[in-house]
């Protein structure tokens, strides 16, 4: 498996290129040297939307002195048809493009306008946004469009203290929501919202019913009410029985994802520590749906904890774990870390770059990791004295 990644005229790059192949690979720079670049350029090729990047408007990576950019990643992966991935975004719109927006004004409302700026091209052909997701989610793009092979510090170091946040993240990677989003499921709750307006309009009638005199007339006006009463109570029960069964669908698939994440990252963990310790890690859905992530150590009657009581490195450990666990979920070859020289990296270098040898050694799946991070720390020196790929940029 390889990638070849190019950039042109991405923000302060003006072209670059650079190859990743199967194994463990150290992308270092010094600060400031386009290693952010990179990785969003890895994630622009496989579906990232422009609010993982951080800006409100694509066209805000387009290198100062550039009218547009370019980034395109070439593919060799075995069982995957696409081989190259490409997106050029410009700063205006070409006169052609000008014609086409006149003849879609009524599209407009329902399309970001950023994508009138932004071209994808699959295998040198232009297409659409959509077949061009499609096409990279079998590279690792997860459910919401955003890069799930770009592993972003910010989610290793995600509050192990609120289970809220680590829940919502779970449930965003799962794809469970698919479950309960399927056109039998939205119509359903169409109906019971329509059943409820109507549920409404009829008791007014029936209120204003009962100020009227009595006779043959408000009798038969009663049993028609009692008719439609009936008939809107059949279909908002109909409804929402399928509703309850998306549901039903939706939690299963979503502790099921759970499940197999937490026995993967168990299994991660155990690979860090190879025996040296016996810590067991795992995830519990509870009853209201939150998900909390514990700990143990010391066989089945030790104190039991969650994350937020074990240690900094050991709290890294684990949070990378579950992260790669996910990854694995999803069949992803290439994993990106980024900000490697951060915190628990930049202390523990070598226990971490071992790590991902045994995590690349055990994986079925996973063929490539890259760590991304800054060259002054003992992690990189290291890596380069044990002989590591690493490419400068």
């Amino acid at each position: 498996m390889s990638y070849t990644l190019k950039l042109s005229n991405y923000k302060s790059t003006r072209d670059r290129s650079l190859i990743i192949n199967n194994g463990l690979t150290i992308l270092s720079s010094p600060n400031a040297g386009g290693k952010s670049s990179v990785v969003e350029a890895f994630g622009l090729c496989l579906g990232l939307e422009k609010k993982a990047l951080g800006v409100e408007s694509l066209k805000q990576v387009i290198n100062d002195r550039a009218n547009f950019c370019s980034v395109s990643l070439d593919v060799r992966v075995p069982g995957v048809a696409i081989q190259k991935m490409a997106v050029e975004i410009r700063r205006e719109l070409e006169e052609d493009d000008e014609g086409d927006e006149e003849n879609e004004e009524e599209e407009e409302d329902d399309t970001d306008d950023d994508e009138k700026f932004v071209t994808r091209f699959l295998n040198g052909t232009k297409t659409t946004e959509e077949d061009f997701l499609a096409a990279a989610r079998p590279l690792g793009t997860n459910v919401l469009g955003t890069v799930l092979g770009v592993v972003n510090h910010d989610v290793i170091n995600r509050s192990p203290s609120n289970d809220r946040e680590l829940t919502k993240y779970l449930r965003m990677m799962s794809g469970a929501r698919a479950h309960s989003q399927t056109p039998a499921y939205k119509r359903a709750k169409k109906t019971v919202r329509a059943s409820e307006i109507h549920s409404e309009k009829l008791k007014r009638m029936e209120d204003a019913l009962k100020k009227e005199p009595r006779n043959e007339n408000t009798l038969e006006k009663e049993l028609s009410h009692i008719r439609m009463r009936k008939a809107i109570e059949e279909k908002k029960d109909a409804a929402e029985v399928i509703i309850r069964e998306g549901e039903e669908r939706r939690e299963a698939a979503f502790r099921r994802f759970v499940a197999e994440v937490s026995a993967r990252m168990d299994g991660f963990v155990r690979l860090f520590w190879n025996d040296q310790r016996n810590i067991r890690t795992w995830m519990e859905v509870k009853a209201s749906g939150k998900v909390e992530l514990k700990c143990q150590e010391g066989g089945e009657n030790a104190f039991k904890a969650d994350l937020v009581a074990v240690s900094g490195g050991e709290r890294r450990i684990i949070q990378l774990a579950l992260s790669f666990s996910i990854l694995a979920q999803f069949n992803v070859p290439l994993a990106i870390v980024d900000n490697a020289d951060k915190s628990f990296f930049k202390e523990n270098g070598t226990r971490i770059l071992k790590f991902c040898d045994l995590v690349l050694e055990n994986s079925q799946t996973m063929k490539a990791i890259v760590l991304v991070g800054n060259d002054q720390h003992n992690f990189f020196r290291y890596a380069q004295s044990e002989g590591y790929n690493i490419l400068r940029i």
